[in-house]
């Protein structure tokens, strides 16, 4: 954290470091009615920091790799008025949202009345899905910034983890909206982050390092589904898929459809998510062929082309309120011999 003056100098007067609870600026103010304690050094523990500033000042938070260096970052914004930062970002941001609208797919109809409370929740996000993609690595976005279900531990992990799926997904809505570039780097870091067997892990930090090792088909079969749709769309640039799609198409058919994880990483369970766009990724009925020249065993080209007659009740999918959120959710079924 840094502060700075109207003259770009350092803002900040006293400041102190203090245990939440015992040595804190609140427990200093609730005994003293001022700034009083100015502790240079605390932890490891849970701490709290307290600075004297004036009535005008500017904040900047960095992060970084360490210390000194989220404090380059931090001060060297300050080092130009708040107002060019803020037009620099509002520009960045019209631009970006007018790229979208330039090639982007959805059109809304109706009148104004209806479509203006539409447009602004459409609006909104659009800006969530762009605040979410990573910095660092391009393409890269965690589950969530929150935590929906509050901060009831100390897990570092959990939705602040990148899940193959839920990344998918956003790339999809980025791709609908017309940000075709940020879906391609989804892809692409997917291909970076892809296991040599051909299925992703179940969530990762940023940088691909696996946190949570379960095995879930659709984390492997999402992938495949993001690079036909940029296929449909003639906007792979470049980007090979041929050795992603066959690896993950393999282990899917080499792996399921039962895993020790349906998708809600509780039960195990058959899995046929992962097959429900199985076209898609082999050049079958209705779908593009991601992966020109490609060729499958026959067992897997049997699996992953099954008719959808050849499916049982226990295979359909259940639409109802999820498929309002535009979710389809598989039904799930116990393998036989399965608890």
């Amino acid at each position: 954290m840094a502060a700075a003056d109207e003259d770009q100098g350092d803002a900040f007067g006293r400041i102190s470091a203090g245990y939440v609870g015992t040595s804190d600026g609140w427990q200093d103010f609730s005994r003293h009615g001022v700034m009083t304690w100015d502790y240079m050094v605390v932890g490891p523990g849970n701490v709290a920091l307290t600075g004297e500033l004036p009535q005008r000042a500017v904040l900047a938070l960095g992060f970084g790799s360490g210390a000194e260096a989220a404090a380059t970052l931090a001060i060297s914004s300050l080092m130009q008025p708040f107002d060019v930062a803020l037009q620099q970002q509002i520009a960045d941001w019209e631009a970006w949202q007018a790229r979208c609208a330039a090639a982007g797919a959805i059109l809304l109809h109706g009148s104004s009345d209806t479509l203006a409370p539409i447009r602004e929740q459409f609006a909104t996000s659009a800006v969530v899905l762009r605040a979410h993609l990573d910095k660092t690595y391009p393409g890269a976005m965690v589950a969530s910034l929150s935590v929906p279900w509050g901060d009831t531990d100390n897990e570092r992990g959990g939705y602040h983890l990148v899940w193959p799926r839920d990344l998918v997904e956003c790339a999809g809505a980025l791709l609908a909206l017309g940000a075709e570039n940020e879906a391609a780097d989804t892809l692409r870091y997917l291909i970076a982050t892809q296991n040599e067997d051909g299925h992703w892990h179940q969530n990762q930090w940023l940088g691909g390092t696996p946190s949570w090792r379960g095995i879930q088909l659709d984390e492997t079969a999402f992938p495949v589904l993001l690079a036909a749709a940029l296929a449909e769309r003639d906007r792979l640039r470049g980007i090979a898929v041929t050795g992603m799609v066959r690896k993950a198409l393999g282990f899917i058919a080499r792996t399921g459809p039962a895993t020790a994880q349906d998708r809600w990483e509780r039960e195990r369970g058959d899995q046929h998510l992962h097959s429900c766009r199985r076209d898609r990724g082999t050049g079958g009925r209705g779908g593009a062929a991601v992966a020109p020249g490609m060729r499958m065993g026959a067992q897997a080209r049997r699996f992953l082309e099954q008719p959808d007659r050849d499916l049982d009740d226990g295979d359909r999918y259940r639409a109802g309120t999820a498929f309002r959120r535009a979710r389809l959710l598989p039904a799930r079924r116990s393998p036989a011999g399965a608890c």
